[in-house]
């Protein structure tokens, strides 16, 4: 279960801000990569937070046993995306796909093969919150468990609200079948980034990304993890976006309308 990170800088596309191109994208990787979707990519554009540098597209699409995501970020002239496959992908092709359709000045690139102790693997980088984008946490369960849709619908739902990550969108969950193996898959957006989950039910295993624009202390998150899932996990932080382009412009009364949009939807 391969998982490619890459953090893209210096890119100063318009296309990072255009739904069609961003959904055309997403296409071109599935196709040329040959990974199979299970779901039409979902995009939600995100204009209305608190940081006008926050502003940008969010998109995914659920895969056979994992995910593609990709974020961007015109204003700080950045992109994250993540793909997770249960099978084969090529790190070198991911990544010329993405630089020659969102081309960047640099870029970072991370991989980890999910189904082995991910300590043992990534590259632990000191964390700086005052430089680094945002935080993300792999989680893969080491005890056995038992899962079902409904618990890890109210798991996506109820999580971002308990770490204090802003949602933008309900969960989306779903049940499909790679190599003879049921799996559940869920995935929800929030601000500008996501969580996701996949739980091989005959295996009784989950894998857990969680993908933050801001920083809390990484113990916390595991123990609410733990604990609403009831769960045993190794998990490991990697930081995200320390070369990004940072400028931090408020936008007072946009934010007070969302806040009441937020209110209301309650």
């Amino acid at each position: 279960m391969l998982h490619l990170m890459l953090d893209a800088y210096g890119c100063q596309s318009e296309r990072q801000n255009d739904l069609k191109s961003i959904y055309e994208i997403i296409y071109k990787v599935i196709n040329e990569l040959s990974v199979k979707a299970v779901m039409p990519p979902i995009l939600v554009p995100y204009y209305y937070g608190d940081v006008k540098e926050d502003d940008g597209i969010s998109a995914y699409v659920i895969l056979k046993g994992g995910h593609f995501t990709i974020h961007t970020f015109p204003d700080r002239e950045c992109y994250f995306a993540d793909l997770l496959y249960d099978g084969f992908v090529s790190e070198d092709k991911f990544v010329s796909i993405l630089k020659a359709e969102l081309p960047c000045k640099n870029n970072l690139i991370k991989t980890t093969d999910r189904r082995f102790s991910i300590k043992e693997q990534c590259e632990l980088n000191s964390i700086n919150s005052s430089i680094d984008f945002g935080p993300h946490y792999l989680i893969r369960t080491t005890n056995d468990c038992e899962l079902s849709m409904e618990q890890i619908y109210h798991f996506l739902d109820e999580l971002p609200y308990e770490i204090n990550m802003d949602a933008i969108q309900r969960p989306l969950v779903i049940t499909d079948r790679v190599n003879n193996y049921d799996i559940i898959s869920g995935i929800t957006v929030i601000a500008q980034s996501h969580i996701a989950i996949h739980y091989y039910i005959k295996e009784r295993k989950a894998y857990i990304d969680i993908f933050s624009c801001s920083f809390i202390n990484c113990d916390e998150i595991v123990d609410v993890v733990k604990q609403k899932l009831n769960i045993e996990c190794d998990s490991v932080l990697i930081s995200r976006g320390s070369k990004h382009v940072k400028k931090l412009t408020q936008r007072d009364e946009l934010v007070a309308r969302y806040d009441a949009w937020k209110e209301n939807a309650k």
